[in-house]
């Protein structure tokens, strides 16, 4: 089972190292991600960051934000190392925002789970069948 450990911030969210690249790139700068469960995408980060690491964008594709707004928002491919692991993905360039956030398609890029502890890791999920789940009910 490939463990990766991580963190709560200050504000008590769960956070995990990993390192961004864009797609050609070379070279990757090490971020610390929140582990944001109400965020469907891969990663999100703020714009300036994702031109400094001279992503390109994409699309622009409409994303319904919590406060029901929905905004239009750059994207660009990206990869992400967490742990050894290696996986790629689409990142959203927010304008307005500092956070860096992995959410859950980027859970599921890794096949990871979130588990918490004293301090949250993520670790190699258990594939679930149909059977499974409705043994959950």
């Amino acid at each position: 089972m490939n463990l990766v450990p991580g963190a709560f911030d200050s504000q008590g969210n769960p956070v995990v190292k990993i390192a961004v690249r864009d797609i050609p790139s070379r070279s990757a700068k090490p971020f610390v991600a929140i582990i944001d469960a109400g965020f469907t995408g891969f990663l999100a980060l703020p714009f300036h960051e994702g031109m400094n690491l001279g992503m390109r964008v994409t699309a622009v594709t409409p994303m319904r934000l919590a406060n029901d707004v929905v905004v239009n928002v750059p994207t660009s491919e990206a990869q992400v190392t967490i742990g050894n692991e290696l996986g790629k993905g689409i990142c959203l360039l927010f304008e307005n925002s500092e956070s860096i956030l992995v959410g859950m398609d980027f859970l599921r890029t890794f096949e990871f789970a979130l588990l918490k502890n004293e301090a949250p890791i993520i670790t190699r999920s258990m594939q679930c069948s149909e059977a499974s789940i409705d043994g959950l009910k």
